[in-house]
């Protein structure tokens, strides 16, 4: 936060500013894309299959749990550690949804390829889109 002052009026009015910052940790195994990118010749042991198919649905149902709807999953928004644990990022078009039965109007957020038909088709929409874009990261994996 900065406070910023007039300081050509006797009164000094004041200004607060805000602006919102996540910081999280550094991971420097690149994106889950990079990594496909890197093994596109190599069939991947099934072992890593699964763990990286369960680490990105607990992300997933953590999320969904906090009602918040990612929009933009895929491998790009998606990290991976040291220990080839993967995490999502990029929450730039995620949606709180507090009333998590009822569906929301969707626009266009996210990547097209990996965007669920009811978003595409501009239909109601909520976490299921989420599953959606799931899918498709699993059939990339």
């Amino acid at each position: 936060m900065s406070m910023m002052m007039n300081s050509g009026n006797k009164n000094m009015k004041s200004k607060i500013e805000s602006k919102l910052c996540i910081v999280s940790e550094y991971v420097k195994g690149g994106s889950l894309r990079s990594y496909l990118l890197k093994n596109h010749d190599k069939k991947l042991p099934m072992k890593i299959v699964f763990q990286f198919a369960l680490d990105i649905a607990k992300g997933l149902s953590y999320l969904h749990s906090k009602k918040i709807i990612h929009f933009d999953v895929k491998p790009d928004n998606i990290l991976i550690d040291d220990e080839y644990k993967l995490k999502l990022v990029d929450f730039g078009g995620s949606v709180f949804s507090p009333f998590w039965g009822l569906f929301l109007m969707c626009g266009e957020n996210g990547t097209r390829g990996y965007m669920a038909p009811e978003i595409l088709r501009r239909k109601l929409c909520g976490h299921k889109c989420d599953v959606y874009s799931f899918g498709i990261c699993l059939w990339e994996i």
